[in-house]
């Protein structure tokens, strides 16, 4: 989501990956003590505290995303690969769509 979104409020995290307060915590807390996210103040309202991914998070960000990117391209033909494509990109908006 991060890697989507860029910096997003933890609150829109929790709702939209439908996790509970302690569960977005821990997974908070080892994303960052292993150096992907870091925690920050949202700029505008000090009480809001955002997750950003870092430098290294990006870069494992960007590496999974070519690693599924060649996954598609090489193991489907072209149609195959447009009806997957077509299906992710139902779902992100699906997704999108509840969250309004």
């Amino acid at each position: 989501m991060l890697g989507l979104n860029g910096e997003t409020p933890i609150l829109a995290i929790r709702r939209s990956l439908r996790l509970t307060p302690s569960a977005l915590t821990s997974l908070a807390d080892r994303l960052e003590r292993d150096g992907y996210l870091e925690r920050r103040r949202h700029p505008t309202d000090c009480r809001t505290v955002v997750l950003a991914l870092t430098a290294t998070g990006k870069r494992a960000y960007a590496a999974e995303k070519s690693f599924y990117r060649h996954l598609i391209d090489d193991s489907l033909d072209a149609p195959a690969r447009e009806r997957v494509l077509a299906a992710l990109a139902g779902l992100v908006q699906s997704r999108l769509t509840d969250r309004t």
